[in-house]
């Protein structure tokens, strides 16, 4: 991800059901290597796999106020929030939210 930058891309108004434009600032504050959990089974013996990530901290400030637009933003351009159960992967968020980032 670059070190600053503005993502501007529709998102989908649910409660309306039509597309809103949105713009969404970014700064780059920390990016760190991480060991994430792996979807599969865990037993007591045995440690839940895991997978390597690169793990960026951001600072985000949205410059229009649409809801869920900071999430599709992220998730959209490839990049989403750690541990949102609620946002679309970054490949349905193309379908959900406008195509492409």
């Amino acid at each position: 991800i670059p070190p600053v930058g503005l993502i501007e891309s529709p998102v989908f108004r649910s409660d309306g059901g039509f597309w809103n434009e949105a713009q969404t600032m970014y700064r780059v504050l920390a990016v760190q290597n991480a060991s994430l959990p792996r979807a599969g089974p865990a037993s007591a013996s045995a440690p839940p796999p895991s997978q390597p990530a690169l793990l960026s901290l951001l600072e985000v400030m949205p410059l229009t106020e649409e809801p869920g637009q900071i999430r599709a933003h992220l998730s959209r351009a490839g990049y989403p929030v750690l541990g949102d159960t609620a946002a679309p992967s970054a490949a349905s968020s193309n379908d959900q939210n406008g195509g492409g980032g």
